[in-house]
């Protein structure tokens, strides 16, 4: 017969964090299925619902995340996250309680002033669009937690399509989901800590200049601090093969200490060199 057409909505719970190493994010909540069948339509004077052990002699869908890492999506059905509803007109209402770590792309080249995209792709694992079509039940998203440690929910996307693949073709549905990253965190990790190293740098342009060790122990500790700070984030963050926003930010700051460590010993050596030339004259007076 004709392709089953089933229309489907995902609820988010919460997200997990967004790992940057990983390049990945969790997501919690409630994936629902809706099709018809019309071989139950007239046959029920109330709806039914099924839950338990009883669902696994029912034909159901066999959905599965196409970037997923992990998912509870294609195990079997607990009483405790599923249920499916059979209405007196023979719709069928699937809902199973899902948890999707998924795979995302992150663009860090604006890091931490950036804004991420995060997709779920879901579509049948063995019916071909000649026996099921995906279709997404409403055009908005829901989203019950919308923030998160380090990032904030903006809004969402949803798309449908048709993947060509040996063994047929194959109904997908898409949700993306907008990230923006909070820079709380960074303004008083990095930031803060950054500008008072950089201003503490400038101290040795009032020391005096006879004092070289003690300026030069200043300045080289300021260095190592900012390069500490580089290392340290960077540490927590994927080996990308591009420079991000805060690298460029860090790479200024340590410019910024390191002439100021130049400053101070061009400034000696030229005192030194004067020092010399005033005792060779009272050599030569003398």
């Amino acid at each position: 017969g004709d392709a089953i057409e089933i229309f489907a909505d995902l609820y988010v719970e919460s997200f997990g964090n967004i790992q940057e190493v990983n390049m990945e994010f969790k997501v919690f909540g409630y994936l629902r299925q809706q099709w018809k069948d019309g071989r139950l339509s007239g046959k029920l004077n109330k709806t039914l619902t099924i839950k338990g052990e009883t669902i696994s002699r029912m034909w159901l869908p066999d959905p599965f995340c196409y970037n997923a890492r992990d998912s509870n999506l294609m195990q079997p059905d607990s009483e405790v996250h599923s249920k499916v509803s059979i209405d007196v007109h023979g719709n069928v209402h699937y809902t199973k309680g899902v948890t999707f770590l998924a795979s995302c792309e992150m663009d860090l080249r604006h890091f931490p002033f950036d804004s991420q995209e995060c997709f779920l792709k879901i579509g049948s694992y063995a019916y071909s669009t000649e026996d099921i079509i995906y279709k997404w039940k409403y055009q908005e998203v829901e989203v019950e937690a919308k923030s998160m440690a380090q990032f904030d929910y903006c809004s969402a996307s949803l798309s449908s399509s048709f993947d060509m693949y040996k063994t047929g073709n194959f109904s997908t549905i898409t949700v993306t989901y907008y990230f923006k990253r909070r820079m709380g965190y960074y303004l008083i990790q990095v930031y803060f800590p950054d500008i008072c190293v950089v201003a503490l740098s400038w101290i040795v342009f009032w020391m005096d200049k006879n004092d070289m060790g003690n300026r030069m122990a200043l300045g080289i500790t300021t260095i190592l601090t900012i390069m500490f700070l580089l290392g340290s984030l960077n540490g927590t963050l994927p080996r990308v093969s591009y420079p991000k926003a805060l690298d460029w930010y860090l790479l200024v700051s340590f410019s910024f200490a390191f002439l100021s460590l130049v400053e101070c010993m061009i400034v000696f050596v030229v005192w030194l060199s004067s020092n010399k030339r005033k005792a060779k004259k009272v050599c030569i007076y003398i």
